[in-house]
């Protein structure tokens, strides 16, 4: 096992995890800043556009490293973290939908 992928696919979800996390970052400076969220989601494009972006970045992360885990034999620790993290954000997409509050 090591710590940086070695496929192309891994490379694609390790992108993808950070670019989760810069849009996630956004999201949480815009809050930090004031910005409320409205009656729907769509309210506040300040902050629904990048959580959104995040969850895109997320399913990525998530779908390209379990290509490179299945496919290519990727056994990178950034990898399996961005599986985690995807996974992670999948789950919150469809809490979201099915349960919304």
């Amino acid at each position: 096992m090591y710590f940086m992928p070695k496929t192309g696919a891994g490379k694609k979800a390790l992108a993808f995890l950070l670019l989760f996390i810069f849009f996630f970052g956004i999201f949480l400076i815009f809050v930090a800043f004031g910005q409320k969220g409205g009656s729907t989601f769509f309210a506040n494009p300040l902050l629904s556009v990048p959580v959104v972006l995040a969850w895109i970045c997320g399913a990525g992360a998530f779908f390209s490293g379990v290509v490179s885990i299945v496919k290519f034999r990727e056994r990178s620790v950034l990898v399996i973290i961005s599986v985690l993290i995807g996974l992670l954000t999948l789950i919150q997409f469809f809490a979201e939908i099915f349960s919304p509050h």
